[in-house]
C-alpha cells in the first residue's frame, strides 16, 4: 500500500528544517511560530513516535527525516529497525511494505489475551497456528496447547522476517 504524500513539499521542508542523520535530530533552520533556529523540532507522543507540526500539518518525524535525507517522501511505510519509535537515525530507518512492518511488532499478546498467531478450535479441542504474509493467510498446524501453537507462529515469523531482509523493498540512493 502506498502512503499518501504530505501537503508539505520537500522544498518547504528543506527551507525550514535541518536533519542530523547520525543522531536522528530534527531542528528548525528558521524561526517558525514560537520556535527559534537551532531548536529541537517535534515531540515524542504517548505512542512513542516523534511528531512535528509544520504549516498546520502534523507529521511523523521519521518520515520528515527520510525526506530530508533522500530528497523524496517515502512511498511505503518506514520501519524503525531497532523497534524504538523515537530513534530516527537514518541507519535505523528502512522503507518496507505494511506486511513486513507488521512482522516487526513487539506485541505477542493480543487484546483478547490470547497469544498472537493462535486461535482455539473448541469443536476439536486444539489450538490453531496461522500467519498472514502479504495479505495471505497460511495455516501452520493444529496443536494441543496455545504455547505450542504460538511457538510455531514465532518460528514462521522469524523465517518470514529473514526472507524480507533478504529481499529489501528497494535500494535508495541519497539525493545530493
Amino acid at each position: 500500500m502506498l502512503i499518501p504524500r504530505p501537503k508539505v513539499t520537500i522544498e518547504r521542508l528543506k527551507e525550514v528544517m535541518r536533519y542530523e542523520p547520525e543522531t536522528g535530530r530534527l531542528e528548525w533552520k528558521v524561526r517558525i511560530s514560537c520556535h527559534n533556529p537551532g531548536e529541537h523540532a517535534g515531540c515524542v507522543k504517548m505512542d512513542g513516535y516523534v511528531y512535528v507540526n509544520l504549516d498546520k500539518n502534523r507529521m511523523f518525524g521519521h518520515r520528515m527525516a527520510w525526506a530530508l535525507y533522500y530528497g523524496r517522501w517515502p512511498e511505503h511505510q518506514l520501519d524503525h529497525i531497532n523497534g524504538v519509535r523515537s530513534d530516527n537515525r537514518i541507519e535505523n530507518l528502512r522503507e518496507v511494505t505494511g506486511s513486513v512492518n507488521q512482522h516487526n511488532r513487539r506485541d505477542m499478546i493480543r487484546k483478547n489475551g490470547s497469544l498472537k498467531g493462535t486461535s482455539f478450535r473448541k469443536k476439536i479441542g486444539l489450538w490453531k497456528a496461522e500467519i498472514i504474509i502479504d495479505g495471505k493467510r497460511f495455516h501452520l498446524g493444529m496443536f494441543p496447547s496455545e504455547k505450542a501453537a504460538h511457538e510455531m507462529y514465532v518460528e514462521a515469523k522469524a523465517i518470514a522476517a529473514k526472507l524480507d531482509r533478504a529481499a529489501p523493498l528497494q535500494q535508495v540512493e541519497k539525493d545530493n
